[in-house]
C-alpha cells in the first residue's frame, strides 16, 4: 500500500478517542448528601410492653442528592485509577438506597 502522509494534529486525534476537549471539560465541584439517619429511641415503659429493655427505630438513606453544575455525571466517580483519572465514561454512579434499622436490647 501507499504510506499515510495525512497530518493529524494531536488535539484532533485525541478528541476522536476520548473527547478530551473544552466542550466536555467541567468544573467537578460538588456537594453531596451521602447519608441521612433519623432515629427514635422508644421510651423504656413502651419497650417493656414488648418484653425488651431497649428499642430503637431509625430510617436511613444513602446517596440522596448531589448539588453540582455537571450534567448527568456523578463527580465522585472516575473511569479508572490508572491514566484516566478524572475521566467519565458510561459510569452509573452511586446507588441511592433507603433502609430501616431496628435495634432491640433484650
Amino acid at each position: 500500500g501507499q504510506p499515510n502522509t495525512t497530518r493529524v494534529p494531536a488535539e484532533e486525534y485525541f478528541q476522536g478517542l476520548f473527547f478530551n476537549v473544552e466542550p466536555y471539560v467541567y468544573d467537578a465541584s460538588y456537594t453531596k448528601l451521602r447519608e441521612l439517619r433519623v432515629g427514635f429511641d422508644v421510651p423504656a415503659d413502651w419497650a417493656q410492653r414488648f418484653r425488651v429493655s431497649g428499642l430503637s427505630v431509625a430510617l436511613t438513606g444513602r446517596n440522596l442528592y448531589t448539588w453540582t453544575d455537571v450534567p448527568n455525571i456523578d463527580p465522585a466517580f472516575t473511569y479508572s485509577s490508572g491514566n484516566f483519572q478524572g475521566m467519565e465514561y458510561a459510569i452509573p454512579g452511586n446507588t441511592r438506597s433507603f433502609g430501616i434499622n431496628l435495634r432491640i436490647t433484650p
